[in-house]
Parts: structure tokens; sequence; C-alpha cells
């Protein structure tokens, strides 16, 4: 793992990682958030990518690694205390059309 090597936090990416679970014996998208979290250090909250993909729900014809104008499905921090880096081209209409979807439990700043 990378971060042995350099001791540099990874930054788990949910849309990446639904992009790409690996190959061979694939981790959970749960298990690879953790795996993550157990890279960063006590007292540091966990840093994490989210974005939907383009081509599930705008455009059936792009590659499906875009990033999407907004984000259509509820993010699942699994109980863990995580900062999201919201990946959305609407940028801000993009949070506020979460908020207001998702309003349960939001710290947005």
């Amino acid at each position: 793992m990378v971060h042995k090597d350099i001791g540099i936090p990874i930054t788990f990416d949910y849309h990446h990682h639904w992009c790409n679970p690996g190959d061979t014996d694939p981790l959970t998208e749960e298990e690879s958030l953790k795996l993550a979290a157990s890279t960063w250090p006590k007292g540091v909250r966990q840093c994490t990518h989210y974005s939907s993909a383009k081509r599930v729900y705008e455009d059936k014809t792009c590659k499906i690694v875009k990033h999407a104008d907004y984000i259509y499905d509820h993010i699942n921090d699994y109980g863990l205390d995580i900062d999201v880096v919201i990946e959305a081209k609407a940028k801000e209409l993009a949070i506020m059309k979460y908020a207001k979807d998702y309003s349960e439990n939001l710290c947005i700043v």
C-alpha cells in the first residue's frame, strides 16, 4: 500500500471506487472507506471525495468516469466522522440540491 511507503493518508473517492472496485477480491465501498480511514492520524478528520456518474444520471453517451452536474444518491458515511468534498459540475447548486434532498445531519461549510 502506498500509504505504508510514504505515510500520506489515503483519500477515498466513492465514484472512482464505484467505477473500478478492483479485479481480484474487490473490497466493498464500506471496506474501502474504512481502510482509507485507517491511514488518517488520530484527531484528523478523514477527507473523502464524492460524485455521481454523469453517464448513469445525465448523459448515457459519455465516459463512465465523468462527474455529473449534481449528486443523486445519499452519501453513506458508514458511521464514520468524515469530511466530504463534493465533485459536481454544478458546484454550489449541487450542494444546495443535495441539502434539500438529504437534509438530515448535514454540516455544510
